[in-house]
């Protein structure tokens, strides 16, 4: 298994994936899933990020207020409800996680694989995108009308 996460960075590092959307009407994004390699704190604690995904990079934020998880995973598993953030998407979009909190050497780890969708890390807010050459183990629930 291939593993990708945080380990003793700095509060704002981001680390995300693409969200493949390629249906010709706008979809809600309903739930957001994290596959994770264990944690060895109890709690985990970051906020999440949706972004646009324009120039093979990630855009602009799809999002009006802050998405934050706060809790213990489930068998490895988070899952976050964001319904009541209204979230629709027309294109591929960009869902990525930002630490929020010190996680020292302890470090905060997902499942991952290699290239089968485009992801992306930063150190900071304001910094530059970097290409990762792995696929996280991140995913959404969207739906739409037919």
């Amino acid at each position: 298994m291939t593993i990708a996460g945080f380990q003793n960075k700095s509060l704002g590092a981001e680390m995300g994936t693409v969200l493949r959307y390629n249906k010709k009407k706008k979809g809600l994004i309903t739930k957001l899933h994290f596959n994770m390699v264990g944690n060895p704190s109890d709690t985990v604690k970051f906020r999440t990020n949706i972004y646009t995904f324009e120039n093979d990079l990630p855009g602009s934020s799809l999002l009006s207020d802050p998405i934050y998880f706060y809790g213990i995973p489930s068998k490895g598993a988070i899952e976050i409800d964001v319904m009541e953030w209204n979230i629709f998407v027309k294109n591929d979009c960009f869902v990525s996680i930002e630490l929020i909190e010190n996680i020292g050497m302890d470090g905060l780890f997902f499942k991952s694989a290699f290239l089968r969708s485009k992801s992306y890390v930063r150190d900071a807010p304001e910094g530059v995108w970097n290409k990762a050459f792995i696929d996280l183990g991140f995913w959404a629930e969207i739906k739409f009308k037919r």
